[in-house]
């Protein structure tokens, strides 16, 4: 600093580099008991962390080396496209926005992507404000799948994954699909899943389009979780989809009309969960012969009642992590 042609003070001054964020896996993945995959990590940046994900990659050999042309009409472009769908992304959530040190966890369900059940690499990334990136060691794994035990239930995922592993594949899902179906429609007692198949088939011969591919891979999917439990995974996914939003409107601190909404929304949700669950419970006590169990393990309508009373005067952090301790499954 100069004044009237004289120094009076100075300092030394040093660039401090600002470094792409360093993020790592603090424990083993685990998948939980109905598929839905947990990871914990850790994540530093000099500045601070803005986002983070998991990113998956196919393991090598997971897919064919190459198109086999088997009955691919010309107009087709099946057999130019591999994979058939790309990575699912699974974001990693930040105890707070841009925190130097970011230790959490996140769960997320990606049994319904078409690579459950394959082998994957895993990375985890992580983003500052500078949009520098930094990713973990690559992880292998397994990618956790949903275990279907109801026969036509594993029929139909199989074809399902093999049309996923190889487009070319698909004259030969839509024959066995038809297999599936062959003769009376009482032969399968759901009138929805069976025309659900006989849709999935009758695409499969009339349009080979990649969209058309993609819409019946998705659609096979939603037919087998039919089969196997009923309406209980859509009733699922609503409480679940309910229980993050009003999660989110805790943390954001919403208007009281926005988290009274979403408080509704999640009664909703929950008792059709709880009717669904009912109905799937007695379904299977039906077919081993035994009288329905009464289940004291999960929250019922009555209990929720008085929770979701009790919220409004909750203090702000119970209030932000009570979502997610009462509809634990």
């Amino acid at each position: 600093m100069r004044v009237g042609g004289s120094t009076v003070a100075q300092w030394q001054l040093s660039m401090i580099e600002d470094t792409a964020p360093r993020i790592n896996l603090l424990e083993a993945p685990t998948a939980m008991p109905r598929g839905a995959l947990r990871l914990e990590y850790g994540a530093l940046d000099d500045y601070g962390v803005a986002s983070a994900e998991a990113r998956f990659a196919l393991a090598e050999g997971q897919m064919p080396e190459a198109p086999n042309d088997i009955a691919i009409e010309e107009e087709t472009d099946l057999a130019e496209v591999e994979p058939l769908f790309g990575p699912p992304v699974m974001s990693l959530q930040l105890p707070r926005a841009n925190a130097k040190k970011v230790e959490g966890r996140a769960t997320q369900d990606l049994t319904s992507h078409p690579w459950a059940g394959l082998k994957v690499i895993m990375t985890l990334a992580a983003r500052d404000q500078a949009d520098q990136v930094g990713t973990s060691e690559p992880y292998p794994l397994v990618m956790p799948a949903r275990h279907f035990t109801k026969p036509l239930a594993k029929a139909v995922i199989e074809q399902r994954r093999a049309l996923v592993l190889d487009p070319n594949q698909l004259p030969r899902v839509a024959r066995a699909l038809d297999a599936l179906t062959i003769g009376d429609e009482k032969v399968i007692q759901d009138r929805v899943v069976y025309l659900s198949l006989r849709n999935a088939y009758w695409r499969l011969n009339n349009d080979r389009s990649l969209d058309s591919v993609k819409t019946v891979v998705e659609q096979l999917w939603s037919t087998a979780l039919r089969i196997e439990e009923g309406d209980l995974p859509k009733a699922e996914r609503d409480l679940r989809t309910a229980q993050d939003a009003l999660m989110k409107a805790l943390r954001e601190n919403a208007p009281a009309e926005e988290i009274k909404q979403r408080i509704e929304e999640l009664r909703a949700a929950l008792s059709r969960y709880l009717q669904a669950l009912a109905a799937q419970e007695n379904e299977q006590a039906e077919m081993a012969g035994q009288p329905p169990q009464n289940r004291d393990d999960i929250v019922s309508e009555q209990d929720l009642d008085k929770m979701l009373e009790s919220i409004k005067d909750s203090p702000s952090p119970a209030r932000r992590t009570w979502p997610r301790r009462c509809c634990r499954s």
